[in-house]
């Protein structure tokens, strides 16, 4: 579907929605999609909307002019008539009908700030419908969508020079002719990186990941399917965002002088081969279950510990993060949703959790024994582009062999164990500890978090590092990620 490449064509609204009701008629579930815009947006609804609605600007989309009330109308019902007969809705005009391919990549090179609307001033009517509007916002996208913007929400986006492409859009044609297998999300934080760089921090791109399966840039094609192995290697498969790991065995836990006192004394745990989730669980996901009544969002926006402005839960722009503030009984709702593909999972054991993290190929972290720094994974402090949390895509450098992403850093992840310092004393073959909290009150009951957030230091985020909370307590560093047996 190409519209236009040239300036002067006039590229209407009536235009624009013909040439998607003609391209995405014809989509089927073996298609991969790219669809790109560049040009100017907004969003109407207010900062803390959790669902507000996205509109791309045509070039028709009229003048000031068209800014009055008409009689008896709210200033939010003027603003909605001008969108709704003027603009692209975004979700339901390009994201839901894209959807209907196997997987989609959209780019948008758009401000993401109201300049646009700033510049359509008029009289008293005319401010107080724009003061509805905002810059383009978009939270969340489609199951098989992914959408890269050029820039953060509130933000604006610089200009090429005379004739020359903006610093995301010739970013992002670099990487497009120059390389080969390349998942999204992996070239969304280069990109990001290298627009950061070059407009001295001005413009920093986004991405909003899909809730399938990654996709991957093949020999100059976007949207091609290269899924990862997801067997690790020993065959076996696993549902779509599930990694398997293979079993086998390790030694759980650190050596004498190394660590802290609760990882020792090292010991062998044999480990049944499972299905691990590729990343942590997102706000996205989570509202899901929500939404469908299995889960709770009880408390979700006020942390027992830690500073409740960096809970994710209605916060906009994070639908891709992860959800955080949870405690381990939300956790565990979540896994065991009956919806899931392959059925109900479950909180994943400590020792599986270390095991996928490190354990199995004898590792201080995921990807090895090299240092933490913040191309790796979101935490001490490093200079990783994120000041609280992180996409849960993020951080393709600091994933395991097997492709687990973040089990270092972003947020502390809840596992099914009890806690107690002295498990490692009084364990089981396959690394249980088992202790009778019958008589324990679920305040007090302690179980088990892994891999630091991403205010802790490295040591931390090492793959044997322990650390507990109470099983009703919410912290804003805390959020999990499933697990289920292998098929």
């Amino acid at each position: 579907m190409l519209l236009t490449t040239r300036p002067e064509e006039m590229l209407s609204r009536a235009r624009v929605l013909q040439a998607i009701e003609d391209f995405t008629s014809r989509l089927r579930a073996d298609d991969r999609v790219v669809f790109y815009f560049a040009g100017h947006g907004t969003s109407l609804g207010g900062a803390y909307d959790r669902d507000p609605h996205d509109y791309l600007l045509p070039q028709d989309f009229p003048g000031r002019d068209m800014l009055r009330r008409g009689y008896g109308e709210t200033q939010d019902d003027a603003a909605r008539r001008l969108l709704g007969g003027n603009a692209i809705d975004v979700r339901e005009q390009v994201l839901a009908r894209l959807d209907a391919a196997g997987s989609a990549v959209v780019f948008i090179d758009a401000c993401r700030d109201r300049r646009v609307l700033l510049a359509m001033r008029g009289g008293s009517d005319s401010e107080t419908i724009l003061g509805r509007m905002r810059g383009l916002s978009i939270t969340r996208s489609e199951p098989k969508v992914h959408v890269l913007f050029s820039t953060s929400e509130g933000t604006g986006t610089l200009d090429g020079g005379e004739g020359q492409h903006s610093p995301f859009t010739g970013t992002l044609l670099r990487y497009l002719h120059r390389r080969e297998n390349l998942a999204i999300a992996s070239l969304a934080e280069e990109i990001r990186d290298d627009v950061r760089g070059m407009t001295d921090g001005r413009q920093k791109p986004r991405y909003l990941a899909a809730n399938d399966l990654p996709v991957y840039l093949v020999s100059g094609e976007v949207g091609v399917p290269a899924p990862p192995d997801v067997t690790g290697g020993g065959g076996g498969s696993c549902p779509a965002g599930m990694v398997f790991i293979p079993g086998g065995e390790f030694m759980m836990g650190s050596p004498e002088g190394v660590g802290q006192a609760d990882e020792r004394p090292q010991h062998r745990v044999r480990v049944a081969s499972f299905c691990l989730d590729r990343t942590e669980v997102s706000v996205a996901a989570y509202r899901r279950c929500v939404e469908s009544g299995a889960c709770s969002s009880e408390e979700l926006t006020r942390a027992s510990w830690g500073v409740s402005s960096v809970c994710n839960w209605g916060r906009s722009g994070a639908d891709d993060h992860p959800v955080n503030g949870v405690d381990w009984q939300q956790s565990r709702a979540f896994c065991a949703w009956g919806v899931h593909e392959g059925g109900a999972r479950r909180l994943p054991r400590e020792a599986e959790w270390e095991y996928a993290a490190g354990g199995r190929h004898g590792t201080t972290y995921p990807w090895g024994n090299q240092a933490l720094d913040g191309s790796r994974a979101n935490a001490g402090n490093m200079p990783d582009g994120f000041d609280e949390t992180a996409p849960v895509v993020f951080f393709a450098a600091g994933a395991s062999p097997e492709g687990v992403l973040n089990l270092s850093g972003n947020v502390w992840e809840w596992v099914e164990d009890v806690y107690a310092s002295d498990a490692y004393l009084h364990h089981s073959p396959e690394g249980f500890y088992a202790r009778d909290v019958s008589g324990t009150s679920p305040s007090t009951e302690l179980r088990a978090l892994r891999g630091g957030g991403w205010h802790n230091d490295a040591s931390n985020a090492r793959a044997a590092n322990r650390n507990r909370n109470g099983s009703t307590l919410r912290y804003s560093s805390v959020g999990f990620r499933c697990a289920a047996g292998a098929p």
